[in-house]
């Protein structure tokens, strides 16, 4: 175990002066502080007494001043809460190969102090709870919008960035409200039977591993709503109220941090089974998920322990292998006959005849040839179907789409199409073919609407492509092309 603070300094204390809520297990509705951060596989900081250190050596990062109260940063940006004499303040800093890049113009007041603050999809996120609900800031990092407050129904418990999408999900009571990165506006609403108190997820995957209390469970959101919700793939009970939930930027154990008793907890990220608990002797506020099998928990004094599996974790998929619908032919398909079945090995009689009716009006049978030598019955039936030609992809047909995919296109085992209009809603899963050494991808006849397309790999894992997904439009006359460039699975 390693203090960040200095001695004798409580980082508790300080959040509580700031304005701060307590910690989970005595007001789990209140925001719990943040003031760890680990950007996509990278180094760990950790916000000491006016400082941005690293963890574990302990090496100041960047001097931020005794005002700040909260942390939050990604692969591009370090964003810090600061308190103020009214309200509080958001400082935005940009990361580079050189280090942290401040951007003085960047400092923006807000209605409230940030003390819990997150930053997913270029956008800052903090939250605050007022009586009858809450209140949500978003800040568009990039600058291209200004702060929007949301007035919420109830008080807000968690973020993550939603897969597959330029957008933040934000827990609201026993709801998941998706906000657009490019509008901040609210989209998707995704409801689930009881208050959400934890929630993990990752742009590269499209699982959700969602907490309501004591029960964990895990939603896809490529699969299809059954009365506006999402089937639940795997579920557990926990001994307590869950906190905190986190994934690994990796296939591996889903984290999960539990308030009373304090525990740590690796599940199975298919099953949610129990790998390896941990007792904790002291609450905690926070977790990070580092490689797979291993965790950083941040404790309410500032001190931060990993733990980790006491075997080594072997990668696998976050999704259990799911059938995948045949691809539709775009074009017309090509017409197959079934032979008539051969005698047994051995036999002498002859293939019986089909029998001759005709109607009574029909042209009269012209002769028929003679028939040729016989085929040896005992010989092994190789019937051969015709290989199709390439796919004319300028002529798709309207209500269709299609595309090619190249690069590491072996690893797709499924092309995912999502709509009409409706991003949570599957509406085809298709199964790529390889047609004269390419492979390709080809849809029958959609409904009318835009639809997004994605690239999955074996059991539905997610792969690394250019571009990540495409939105296309298809109408009764008009047809949509997608390709991609697989470059390898995460």
């Amino acid at each position: 175990m390693r203090r960040v603070l200095p001695a004798g300094v409580s980082l508790l204390a300080m959040v509580i002066a700031a304005g701060g809520g307590l910690a989970a297990e005595e007001a789990p509705w209140k925001p719990m502080p943040t003031i760890a951060c680990r950007g996509d596989r990278g180094p760990t900081w950790v916000l000491d007494a006016g400082r941005v250190v690293d963890w574990p050596s302990g090496r100041t990062v960047l001097e931020v001043g005794a005002e700040a109260v909260s942390l939050a940063c990604d692969a591009k940006w370090v964003v810090l809460g600061l308190k103020s004499s009214r309200g509080g303040k958001v400082r935005v800093h940009r990361r580079s190969d050189t280090g942290i890049e401040a951007l003085a113009e960047r400092e923006i007041r807000l209605r409230f102090r940030p003390i819990a603050l997150h930053v997913a999809a270029g956008v800052a996120v903090t939250w605050r709870q007022r009586r009858g609900g809450g209140e949500v800031a978003l800040l568009d990092l990039e600058g291209r919008l200004p702060w929007a407050y949301r007035t919420l129904e109830a008080p807000a418990t968690a973020l993550g960035r939603a897969p597959k999408a330029d957008a933040v999900l934000l827990a609201v009571g026993r709801h998941l409200r998706s906000y657009a990165a490019a509008s901040l506006l609210s989209g998707e609403i995704l409801p689930f039977d009881n208050p959400i108190t934890a929630l993990a997820s990752r742009s590269d995957n499209t699982r959700l591993v969602v907490a309501t209390g004591p029960r964990v469970l895990v939603v896809d959101t490529l699969d299809s709503r059954r009365e506006g919700a999402l089937p639940v793939r795997a579920e557990i009970n926990l001994p307590g109220p869950v906190t905190a939930l986190a994934l690994p930027a990796a296939a591996g154990p889903v984290v999960s941090l539990v308030a009373r008793p304090p525990a740590l907890l690796f599940l199975s990220p298919t099953s949610l089974a129990p790998l390896q608990s941990f007792e904790l002797t002291r609450p905690a506020i926070q977790v990070i998920a580092e490689a797979p099998g291993q965790a950083l928990v941040v404790f309410t004094g500032g001190d931060i322990q990993r733990f980790a599996l006491a075997a080594p974790w072997t990668p696998s998929t976050l999704s259990p292998t799911r059938a995948m619908e045949p691809a539709e032919p775009v074009g017309p398909a090509t017409p197959t006959t079934t032979p008539p079945a051969l005698p047994p090995a051995g036999s002498t009689s002859e293939l019986p005849a089909p029998p001759a009716v005709a109607p009574p009006d029909a042209a009269p049978t012209p002769p028929q040839a003679p028939p040729g030598p016989r085929t040896d019955p005992t010989a092994p039936e190789t019937a051969h179907r015709p290989v199709q030609p390439p796919l004319d992809l300028d002529r798709i047909p309207g209500g269709a789409i299609a595309g090619v995919l190249t690069g590491q296109a072996s690893l797709v085992a499924e092309v995912v199409l999502q709509g009409p209009d409706d991003l949570l809603r599957v509406a085809r899963r298709v199964v790529p073919e390889q047609i004269g050494g390419r492979f390709y991808y080809r849809t029958g006849k959609l409904a009318e609407g835009d639809y997004r397309v994605v690239p999955m790999g074996s059991g539905g894992s997610s792969l690394r492509c250019r571009p990540p997904f495409a939105t296309v439009h298809v109408g009764p006359a008009e047809g949509a092309r997608a390709d991609f460039r697989i470059l390898g699975s995460w």
